[in-house]
């Protein structure tokens, strides 16, 4: 259901008829500093147990690499817990801030519910009125909309909306990942911080924690410290980037030409604006 992914996107090695190692590429067009630029998402990289340590997983990355330099990628980007791994081949790993909220207040569940399809104009709307101004961020057609609804999330995600008179003013998805909780996007329009904060106080089970992905608001942080008992920021370390394009990353942001990889990918990616939703991970 993902346009963007053809079979030119998938790297393998093959050995006799049988495929031992492979990668996939997955196209996503991001927003850095206003200006729209390809992400090249690194996923689904594998070696079957009979053949490792010959180095194939080495040699179909390096061929991924070149491939999304050729493509005019700026930036690429993978999640993993292989962190010494990536870093051979100059993925940095850049922390991002979550709030894990406990202990939901009690709160008025009136005007949400299940999203539906009919949604999507809602739901385009609010997104791309919400992060206007976050670096990172997927730029969603309708497309890639209906696609995703259909690929991403797992069977147990949870999507809801909450209305007023009659109109959707925010949305959330979560889905339960690794033992958390993990909401993997969210959207409200303007003066509906508060309604949002009901809305994630509603999808969070008793008893456990709402992990929340900080996205640089803090009408929405005032409202959910109200909403809950008890709301932790921490850090998620499962991401890493790479710079495929130093010349149009420097340029954007200014000054860069001094700077470490590390150091101009935390100005950028890690800064107050910058912000991946995990519901586009790959």
């Amino acid at each position: 259901f993902d346009d963007a992914l053809g079979v030119e996107d998938t790297w393998v090695i093959e050995s006799g008829e049988r495929i031992v190692s492979g990668v996939q590429i997955f196209t996503r067009p991001i927003r850095i500093a206003g200006e729209r630029l390809l992400l090249g998402g690194i996923g689904s990289v594998a070696t079957h147990p009979d053949h490792e340590g010959q180095g194939l997983a080495t040699r179909v990355l390096r061929e991924a690499i070149r491939d999304m330099e050729e493509r005019g990628m700026t930036l690429s980007l993978l999640f993993t817990t292989r962190i010494s791994f990536y870093e051979r081949f100059d993925w940095v790993q850049i922390p991002y801030r979550v709030f894990a909220c406990r202990e939901p207040r009690p709160f008025d569940d009136s005007g949400i519910r299940t999203a539906r399809m009919s949604d999507l104009s809602w739901l385009m709307d609010l997104y791309a009125g919400y992060t206007e101004e976050l670096d990172g961020v997927t730029l969603r057609d309708k497309a890639y909309w209906e696609g995703q609804l259909r690929f991403a999330g797992n069977p147990g995600e949870d999507f809801r909306v909450i209305e007023r008179e009659g109109e959707p003013v925010a949305y959330a998805r979560s889905i339960l990942e690794e033992g958390r909780i993990r909401v993997m996007e969210f959207a409200r329009a303007e003066g509906s911080a508060g309604e949002l904060g009901r809305l994630l106080a509603s999808m969070t089970p008793a008893g456990e924690a709402l992990f929340i992905p900080d996205a640089h608001d803090p009408d929405l942080l005032a409202a959910c410290r109200a909403r809950f008992a008890d709301c932790q920021s921490m850090e998620f370390e499962d991401q890493m980037w790479r710079i495929l394009d130093r010349g149009r990353l420097s340029g954007l942001v200014g000054g860069g030409a001094d700077r470490t990889d590390g150091e101009l990918l935390a100005r950028i990616v890690g800064a107050d604006r910058g912000l991946f939703w995990p519901s586009d991970r790959f």
